[in-house]
């Protein structure tokens, strides 16, 4: 997988940083790697950003500027850390700085900064690449349920600081405010492959951790 995602990543250095080298590219490739590469990352991995391009691929007519997306889903989860609250902010500043060192365009920089900050699921009203690059960060959750499981098992891995009690009442809050949203995917063509899966795996989820009532006695 790495080299493929190799390749593609010079390749896409080349596009939007015409006078940028394949070394450059290279270089920056190998300092993501290790920024996915981190420990105590189960989720957030070089993985899910395969997967994210694997879907924009899909839906590319949909964007604007696939190449900002592109780059910005290279660099959207570069900085992880679940017990912060600026990951999106950090790896926007990491990725300006690559594409500096690349010689991109500052409105291209401008544009990545835009991107990657609305992956941090804040923001309402978002159109265009904004609302797309969000919902490719969400396609997880409409994936097949052996492949959502593996998500929902990395997640908590991750927050392997939080006792299970925590980690419960945690989970459920985002999966109940996630469920009682009007639509969870912006963009319709997205929404028409992912939406009903996304619903019917949270849900099923949202009932393995929400504690059973008691019988009356």
């Amino acid at each position: 997988m790495s080299d493929a995602l190799q390749e593609r990543f010079i390749d896409l250095c080349l596009r939007v940083a015409p006078a940028a080298s394949a070394e450059g590219g290279s270089f920056a490739f190998h300092l993501l790697c290790a920024c996915y590469a981190f420990p105590r990352r189960e989720y957030h991995t070089l993985r899910h950003v395969a997967d994210c391009l694997l879907i924009l691929d899909e839906f590319r007519e949909f964007a604007a500027d696939p190449d900002a997306i592109e780059f910005a889903l290279f660099v959207h989860d570069a900085i992880y850390d679940p017990t912060r609250k600026d990951n999106e902010s950090r790896s926007a500043v990491l990725g300006a700085m690559l594409l500096d060192q690349l010689g991109a365009h500052s409105t291209f920089v401008a544009q990545l900064d835009a991107l990657v900050s609305a992956t941090s699921h804040t923001h309402s009203g978002l159109f265009g690449d904004k609302a797309l690059i969000v919902d490719l960060d969400l396609a997880i959750l409409g994936a097949e349920s052996g492949r959502y499981d593996e998500y929902a098992v990395g997640i908590r891995k991750e927050y392997a600081h939080a006792d299970a009690s925590a980690y419960r009442v945690g989970r459920c809050a985002f999966l109940r405010s996630m469920l009682a949203r009007d639509r969870l995917f912006s963009i319709d063509g997205v929404r028409d492959r992912f939406e009903a899966k996304a619903r019917l795996n949270m849900a099923i989820e949202l009932e393995s951790l929400a504690p059973q009532a008691r019988p009356d006695r």
